[in-house]
């Protein structure tokens, strides 16, 4: 037996259990390890109250039926994960709700807040607790799908905890975005693509676009992939996958026609192409902080972008001969995003393109894996110290909380 078989097989010395249930015990682990996170941090940052996650800010409007026992963040305008509560309050836009959302777009952004209703069973009361629940199967799914992808590649499910540690999934852990469902979806495509259960793959790539725009990415990498390899009723197939999103977006338009106009790409695309990055290098956000932690947050910032671009670079080289892989014309195709997300604002907040770019650096660290090229892993690993850097308050208050 070839040695990559017998590892994939389980049955070696050194492993007497399946590799499918070793990855639902990197998943176990890893989807522990983030709420226990969430409850440290809620429990010693907001006393106990774990609205706090949806990052409510005082300076944004918020529907009256919510702000009952809501943590309040003061003279802030809070972050994307309070849209998304009330998106998950009223999916089906019954109420007046939606009068509150800063952009249509959150309720494009469907699948994640849809989730949280259904397994609340629509009752208001546990809406927020089953959005949080929603997160952690997504990371759960994620991590699992990832460690069962890495196994038929002949590695250790062990770098399914990849997934759990994108800089997008720790983001999404702390404010509640809808970005960790989007990768598990991206990492079932991957993972299906492998098998060849072209099914499956249209059903993880249909749900990445009705989870974000971004995930519309995943449509045109198989499409394009199939299209390159002259499998034309394939290809169509594969196209089609962006119809139910489509046909929500344009359900949205109707029914709040009131904001902004329909729109399949992110409002930030088509801005102010290649500037707003290296801008944002050399004129770094100007936080209200002093001395040696302005100075270190301002060039984590600009190692972080940094890394967006060499990642970019790299995607491209990918392209330089076949054959091509799904993973190859992903990070193509993210580098072709990077082109287009160029609005400096966009680079100036340090959880916006992490989140946006996650795949493209976790994918580009995975090839340096397969390629033992340890250096690939830069971009993801100053992007990842950039989050963390953020979460670094929160850290100490719970330093604080354990040992006062």
């Amino acid at each position: 037996m070839d040695p990559s078989e017998h590892r994939l097989s389980g049955t070696g010395p050194a492993s007497r259990v399946k590799p499918k249930f070793r990855g639902l015990g990197v998943a176990a682990v890893a989807t522990v390890l983030l709420l226990g996170w969430q409850a440290a941090t809620v429990r010693a940052n907001y006393q106990g109250n774990w609205t706090a996650l949806f990052c409510v800010g005082e300076k944004s409007r918020h529907p009256a039926e919510l702000e009952s026992g809501t943590w309040t963040f003061p003279n802030s305008y809070g972050y994307d994960g309070q849209w998304y509560r009330i998106v998950a309050h009223d999916p089906w836009m019954r109420t007046q709700m939606w009068r509150s959302l800063d952009t249509r777009e959150r309720y494009e952004r469907i699948l994640f807040p849809l989730v949280a209703w259904l397994i609340a069973l629509g009752r208001p009361a546990w809406i927020d607790a089953t959005y949080i629940l929603a997160f952690l199967i997504f990371v759960f799914a994620g991590v699992w799908i990832t460690a069962k992808w890495s196994v038929i590649q002949g590695h250790t499910p062990l770098w399914g905890l990849g997934f759990a540690l994108l800089p997008g999934t720790l983001i999404s852990a702390d404010r509640m975005t809808v970005d960790a469902a989007e990768y598990a979806f991206v990492a079932a495509g991957l993972y299906f693509w492998r098998r060849q259960n072209w099914v499956a793959c249209w059903i993880a790539a249909s749900a990445a676009f009705l989870t974000r725009d971004l995930g519309f990415v995943l449509v045109a990498a198989l499409t394009g992939l199939f299209l390159w390899e002259r499998a034309w009723k394939r290809a169509a197939c594969f196209a089609c996958a962006a119809v139910p999103a489509v046909v929500w977006y344009w359900h949205v338009a109707h029914t709040i026609a009131t904001i902004h106009r329909l729109h399949l790409v992110p409002r930030w695309i088509f801005d102010a192409n290649l500037i707003g990055p290296l801008d944002a290098i050399f004129h770094p956000r100007n936080y209200l902080l002093t001395g040696w932690i302005k100075t270190g947050t301002q060039l984590l910032d600009s190692a972080a972008i940094g890394g967006v671009i060499l990642a970019a670079c790299l995607a491209v080289l990918a392209l330089r001969r076949p054959p091509f892989t799904l993973e190859c014309v992903l990070c193509a195709l993210y580098a072709g995003v990077f082109l287009l997300a160029t609005t400096t604002d966009f680079w100036l907040d340090p959880f916006s393109y992490p989140r946006a770019f996650s795949p493209l650096v976790g994918l580009i660290a995975w090839r340096g894996l397969t390629e033992k090229r340890a250096w690939f892993a830069i971009p993801a690993f100053c992007m990842l110290a950039r989050v963390l850097w953020q979460l670094g308050p929160q850290a100490l208050g719970i330093a604080h909380a354990l040992f006062a």
